[in-house]
């Protein structure tokens, strides 16, 4: 076997054999053995444009080699966040795209971050004033149609299969928000107060939920995990994050691609016909540029002719 057989992951556009998903779920680590959940049974739902969207964008995704397929693949078995870090325009939210179509898990939970975020916008909202004015007239109006899970709660529902949550520019977060997931993290449960006051079983609206239809139950006001969902956390490196979070993700930092790996991704976006002359080229031009420069420059030039110091000088401003 060779020193990679045990991956689960193999980035590209293949997806994953069922059954190597299936033995990657049915053998977690010890701090993440299954608990005692009753499972509930929903498959992702989403409409037909954004399914086709995700898998467009997934499989546009070039990986940048053996060192970042390790890296995610070790997070996977070790059910940790993929803490991935690097400039603008290297692929990091790709990769989740990538990860969720190669393992067959759906399209990626996306929640970003912003320096206002709070965990309990990732977890749930709670309408109290939709609520308040429903209950008035209908005093039998049930506190659930008025709960929607947030993406993280959604990703910790007990689903047969695991979803990929995308943790989005973290770095943009309060000091606190890290420390605050670290919890759920690890324990895979929160609990909603407004529906452990009510005393029943009822069901609520998760994120991407396609209708008003589209609800899920949650028993005695507790959403536990079956399997700990695949969770990707991007940073531009806007600052630095506490020791204990970093001690309990694995970390991946992407570069710049190579010029060979760049050539794949410029042609993986802008088709097969692109020339090799013309890739050097642009490469020797825009030799200090994000590689999503590269590919407008190049888009720009082989489309409308536009003059490459025009579309040099516009862009690198």
């Amino acid at each position: 076997m060779s020193d990679d057989g045990w991956f689960v992951y193999r980035g590209g556009t293949a997806r994953t054999d069922e059954q190597v998903v299936k033995r990657w779920l049915d053998d977690p680590p010890p701090w993440r053995r299954r608990t005692d959940v009753r499972p509930i049974e929903r498959e992702p739902l989403t409409d037909e444009a954004t399914v086709r969207a995700c898998e467009e964008r997934a499989l546009r995704y070039i990986s940048a080699g053996h060192s970042e397929l390790l890296r995610a693949n070790m997070a996977l078995l070790l059910r940790r966040p993929l803490l991935v870090t690097g400039p603008p325009g290297v692929g990091k939210t790709s990769l989740a795209y990538n990860l969720a179509h190669c393992l067959g898990l759906g399209p990626p939970l996306r929640w970003e971050v912003n320096s206002q975020s709070t965990l309990q916008d990732a977890l749930y909202i709670y309408d109290a004033v939709a609520h308040l004015h429903a209950s008035q007239t209908d005093p039998s109006a049930r506190i659930g149609d008025y709960i929607t899970l947030g993406p993280l709660g959604t990703a910790l529902l007990p689903t047969r299969l695991p979803r990929v949550l995308l943790i989005d520019e973290l770095d943009k977060s309060s000091f606190d928000l890290p420390h605050d997931l670290l919890h759920v993290f690890e324990e895979g449960v929160f609990i909603i107060p407004e529906l452990v006051r009510a005393g029943d079983d009822q069901v609520v609206f998760p994120y991407d939920h396609a209708g008003a239809q589209d609800r899920v139950p949650i028993f005695n006001g507790r959403v536990r995990t079956i399997h700990h969902p695949v969770v990707v956390i991007t940073s531009n490196g806007e600052r630095s994050f506490p020791e204990a979070f970093l001690r309990r993700c694995v970390q991946l930092e992407l570069k710049r691609p190579d010029n060979a790996t760049l050539a794949l991704i410029v042609r993986s976006q802008l088709g097969p016909e692109i020339s090799d002359e013309l890739i050097e080229r642009e490469f020797h031009r825009y030799h200090d540029q994000m590689t999503d420069v590269i590919v407008q420059a190049l888009f720009l030039q082989t489309h409308f002719e536009a003059d490459p110091d025009e579309v040099y000088g516009g862009l690198k401003r």
